[in-house]
């Protein structure tokens, strides 16, 4: 450790006066600190780690200004508090440190995370001023982390009312010079405001559940934070039941779904999940990412229930964070180092053919559009059973509604023969994508080349031939409104469901779910090749699939004045 230049702040026992507290047997850090600080009435305040001295430049040299504190953080990658300096004022602004919790670095992350409700600025305090003394004391032991867990739990359900440090009544009992020891007596003040926004005081119970998210059953502060109260608190009540049915010092393990591409690849990747959390007792986490090739949020498309669970699925919408930070996530908040992570995507380096191993006492984090690979755990029957658990939105079904009333209701339109028209190539798919790099160039070669066989020419010649052995009736969906016109201006009759964009916004997307859901409910689906999105219609209504340039062929059916 470098040696820091000037005097050294904290580190003679001659300057230290010992402070006896009458009638309190234990005192919890928190408590301690609320009432060194109190006792000394000083206008700054410099709380040090035990293991750790600082050079005098950090008093003399740095301004204390209202609205501004200075911290050290652990440099192990924890980001554990070491050192804060700053005013006695802006401490009472943010009620101290909480006193109904015993652990310390409970108390100061909940301190720290108050500063940000009243607008306080964090500073560094340079590495160059700081010492560390002797080693590190022994890590937390496993009974350790489960009580100051425990603590949090306590916390979730007490209900005992904050208290004004700053309003301490502090008055000393005895006073010895030469021995340098104060014994004070103290009397607690309930409050009856803090310095913060008016609407903390319901940020507070919202905060003791990401705590107990966060310590209790390290789930990271990146997804913590960006759940809804709504999902945080589903969660973390989920993950309660599933530790008191399990045994009292259980972490139950989550399964986190990072759903990647387009709507057919997440359905095949949300319904695979949901076998694996359900053959492995894991409690499934969906992160659903708002991007290119899905604009719109999870409940814009499903409802969120799924079919037999008595609750509906706990998801964190909009999802942004970087693989990269994922994949180094520990380095910034040691929960993640409870994680394992894997990534399916291989144009950032994935492989979608990696197994994933469960272990009971570990969270799973899998970026994927992918079935999970897990042998003796996932099955594809076990998929497509869970994934036929999904149920469309109230919107989505509405869309559905007007293509089976037209049919003349779900039971005629069963004898319907669905046909679905991949009718883009890459280049045309999604704006502004670069296809090689969003898939991979080997991936990108194959959806191209597949794509051309399955243009409207592919499908005529089928569609005629059932048309004059069966007398059959299709309904057609493509991402293509020329797909669909060519198709037309041959069978007339098709039955479509009303396309006002094709693009990859909420409206344009609830329309393909809805198209992706009539599909299922045909009796014979004529799909396209390489496609997701034929795949999981025929799964999702166990409707049997016939490829195009697999099962049948194009051949010479005039497309637009052009043969095929």
């Amino acid at each position: 450790m470098r040696r820091s230049r000037g005097r050294r702040v904290g580190t003679s026992w001659k300057e230290m006066t010992w402070v006896v507290v009458a009638e309190e047997d234990t005192l919890s850090w928190s408590r301690a600190v609320n009432l060194a600080v109190a006792l000394t009435g000083s206008e700054r305040v410099l709380v040090l780690d035990c293991n750790y001295v600082v050079s005098d430049r950090v008093t003399d040299q740095i301004p204390v200004q209202s609205g501004e504190f200075y911290t050290f953080r652990e440099p192990d990658g924890t980001g554990e508090l070491r050192i804060l300096y700053g005013s006695w004022g802006d401490l009472w602004r943010v009620g101290g440190f909480d006193e109904r919790i015993f652990g310390r670095m409970a108390a100061e992350r909940k301190f720290l995370n108050f500063t940000s409700f009243s607008a306080l600025k964090e500073h560094s305090i340079s590495s160059l001023w700081v010492d560390k003394l002797g080693t590190d004391p022994e890590p937390l032991t496993a009974k350790e982390r489960l009580w100051n867990a425990f603590d949090h739990e306590f916390l979730l359900m007490d209900h005992r009312p904050m208290v004004s440090h700053s309003e301490y009544q502090i008055r000393k009992v005895s006073q010895s010079i030469i021995g340098r020891v104060i014994e004070i007596d103290t009397v607690r003040i309930p409050i009856t405001h803090l310095a913060l926004p008016h609407d903390i005081s319901g940020s507070l119970e919202d905060y003791r559940i990401a705590l107990l998210l966060h310590d209790r059953f390290f789930v990271p502060w990146d997804i913590v934070e960006n759940l809804s109260k709504l999902h945080q608190h589903r969660l973390v009540l989920r993950l309660l039941r599933r530790a008191h049915r399990l045994s009292p010092n259980s972490v139950p393990p989550i399964l986190m779904l990072d759903a990647c591409h387009g709507l057919g690849n997440r359905m095949r990747a949300l319904g695979s999940a949901l076998s694996f959390a359900n053959q492995t007792d894991m409690e499934l986490l969906v992160l659903w990412r708002m991007d290119v090739h899905v604009g719109t949020s999870f409940y814009d498309l499903f409802s969120g229930m799924i079919q037999g669970a008595e609750d509906v699925l706990v998801v964190l919408e909009n999802f942004t964070l970087p693989w990269h930070s994922i994949r180094r996530g520990s380095e910034r908040d040691v929960a993640w180092s409870h994680v394992d992570v894997y990534n399916y995507m291989e144009a950032e380096g994935g492989s979608k053919s990696a197994p994933v191993r469960h272990n009971s006492s570990r969270h799973i984090y899998i970026k994927s559009a992918y079935s999970i690979v897990a042998p003796g755990i996932t099955k594809w029957r076990l998929d497509t059973q869970h994934l036929q658990r999904l149920s469309p939105s109230s919107s989505v079904q509405r869309l559905m509604d007007s293509v089976l009333s037209a049919a003349g209701g779900e039971s005629s339109f069963s004898s319907f023969v669905g046909v679905h028209v991949r009718g883009r190539t890459l280049s045309e798919d999604i704006r502004g994508v670069n296809g090689s790099l969003e898939y991979g160039h080997e991936a990108a070669r194959m959806i191209e080349y597949y794509r051309g066989q399955s243009q409207p020419a592919a499908f005529l010649e089928k569609m005629q031939e059932l048309a004059d052995r069966e007398r059959a009736s299709f309904f057609v969906a493509s991402d293509s409104m020329s797909a669909i016109a060519e198709i037309r201006r041959h069978f007339p009759q098709i039955l479509v469901l009303k396309r006002s964009c094709d693009e990859r916004e909420r409206l344009c997307l609830q329309e393909a779910l809805a198209d992706l859901c009539l599909l299922s409910k045909t009796r014979l689906i004529l799909g396209s090749p390489w496609s997701s999105f034929s795949e999981v219609a025929s799964r999702f209504g166990n409707v049997k699939l016939l490829l195009a340039g697999r099962d049948f062929r194009k051949s010479g059916w005039e497309i637009s004045g052009k043969e095929a």
